[in-house]
């Protein structure tokens, strides 16, 4: 049962929109929240990682198309700086690849246009320490993704990029890393899971986490 509004607290966000998809309606859900403080909208991640540095932000929400693929490495770097932030990403996109991505990057939520009415109970729960996403099935998906303790959120992430079909080269060229890094880390998901091939990471992966790749293209 979500609390009453005169017991809620101040929910402060912070806009990324890098670029440029702010929309009317995004505006009208975000107006109609009394709670809400938004401290700042930019255009920018290194603008995003001053004002988290600077102020107190409770929620970040994230407007990504996902043309740029840095964005991932962005948002985890983001996370790793400020760890007590939450995360919401929107995105025209609704695929499990991309949810599990955006999840294993440090995200803790994310919804698409259509979901606009839930704006407000997405970000309420994320900022009260939640997992959310716009469809029961991707609910579920975050939280196993989540609850994969066994790897760091850095190993989370490329694992999933493994399991997707990403080389070791691809990878690096997401997060903006070199490749050598990447087999370190693709080494230690290895050891961890007592694997010995990237075929044992994507079935690690997929049975932890019960991703599915049928909705076609898997590049994230």
């Amino acid at each position: 049962m979500e609390a009453s509004q005169s017991t809620q607290t101040q929910l402060r966000l912070l806009i990324i929109d890098p670029h440029g998809l702010i929309f009317d309606d995004l505006r009208a859900q975000l107006g109609a929240m009394p709670d809400l403080q938004l401290i700042a909208e930019t255009t920018t991640w290194t603008a995003a990682q001053a004002y988290c540095t600077g102020h107190q932000i409770d929620v970040a929400l994230v407007l990504s198309n996902w043309s740029d693929s840095k964005t991932l490495g962005r948002i985890q770097a983001l996370v790793h700086q400020a760890p007590e932030l939450r995360l919401v990403v929107l995105n025209i996109h609704m695929t499990d690849l991309r949810v599990a991505a955006a999840f294993a990057a440090g995200a803790r939520g994310y919804m698409n246009q259509e979901s606009l009415r839930d704006l407000p109970h997405i970000l309420r729960l994320v900022a009260e320490g939640g997992v959310a996403c716009c469809s029961s099935s991707g609910n579920e998906l975050a939280r196993r993704i989540v609850q994969t303790r066994a790897l760091s959120p850095r190993e989370r992430l490329i694992a999933a990029q493994v399991a997707a079909g990403q080389t070791n080269f691809e990878i690096a060229s997401t997060l903006g890393l070199k490749t050598a890094t990447i087999d370190t880390h693709v080494e230690r998901i290895l050891r961890k899971i007592g694997g010995r091939t990237r075929v044992d990471i994507a079935t690690w992966w997929l049975q932890h986490v019960g991703l599915s790749d049928e909705e076609g293209e898997p590049q994230l």
